[in-house]
Order: structure tokens, then C-alpha cells, then sequence
């Protein structure tokens, strides 16, 4: 008598399907990070009929419309202006520090920034205008 041998059954898990899934994943989250673009500050430079190429600064400070302080890409309060650039006198050595003022920014707003910064050890502070056109 014939014994039949049950037929082996070979299990295998197919993983073309996952790494499809995979790249797909990869390619979609890549595309979406570069299309992404950062929030900007949105300023509108006064204009001035004298101004002067300078280099740039170690550190640039940002005053939006809406009187909101931008130290490089992150928001910080009044009070905290003065502590941070110390911190950063302390790092860099900084010694000097750009302001881009909105033209609609208060005047008075605008001097309680240099105030700090000033509180804060730096003694030149240069403010960014843009040219007058040229009348013809």
C-alpha cells in the first residue's frame, strides 16, 4: 500500500507590495516637504533718498506691520529682546544688528526695539531702507 506524502506547502510572504507602499510613502512626503514654503514676514521698507551699502549684519531683526519682533525666523517678545542678544553678544561676539522696520511701524515702537538692543550692549544698530526711484 501507497502512502501519499501531503504536498509541502511553501509559505512565502511576498514583499514587493510593502516596498511599493513604501516608496510611494517616501516619494509623496518628499514632494509635500519641498512644496511647502515657509511663512514670511510680509515688510514693506520706508524709503529714504540717502542711503548706504553696508554689510550685512551678524543679526537681523524683523518689526512686521502688526508690531510683532522677529529675531532670524522666530517670534519673540519685547522683554525678551535684550536677553537673547546677549546671549548671542556672549556667543558671537555681535556687535552690530540690522533693523527692517515696516514703514507703517510706530515710530515709538521702533525706538523701544533700539532701546533694547541698546539695553543689551550693542551699540551700532543700522536700520534698512530701500532707495527714493529716481524722479525724471
Amino acid at each position: 500500500m501507497e502512502l501519499r506524502r501531503p504536498k509541502k506547502i511553501e509559505l512565502a510572504v511576498n514583499l514587493t507590495p510593502l516596498i511599493d507602499c513604501v516608496f510611494l510613502l517616501l516619494i509623496f512626503f518628499l514632494l509635500t516637504s519641498f512644496l511647502m514654503e515657509p511663512e514670511a514676514v510680509e515688510i514693506e521698507l520706508p524709503r529714504s533718498a540717502y542711503t548706504e551699502k553696508l554689510k550685512p549684519a551678524e543679526v537681523v531683526i524683523l518689526l512686521s506691520r502688526e508690531e510683532k519682533i522677529y529675531l532670524g525666523d522666530s517670534l519673540v517678545e519685547l522683554n525678551q529682546l535684550a536677553r537673547i542678544l546677549k546671549e548671542r553678544q556672549k556667543t558671537l561676539g555681535l556687535k552690530r544688528v540690522e533693523i527692517r522696520a515696516d514703514a507703517q511701524v510706530r515710530l515709538g515702537f521702533l525706538f523701544q526695539v533700539m532701546d533694547e538692543v541698546k539695553n543689551a550692549g550693542i551699540e551700532a544698530v543700522d536700520l534698512q531702507t530701500l532707495p527714493k526711484p529716481k524722479e525724471k
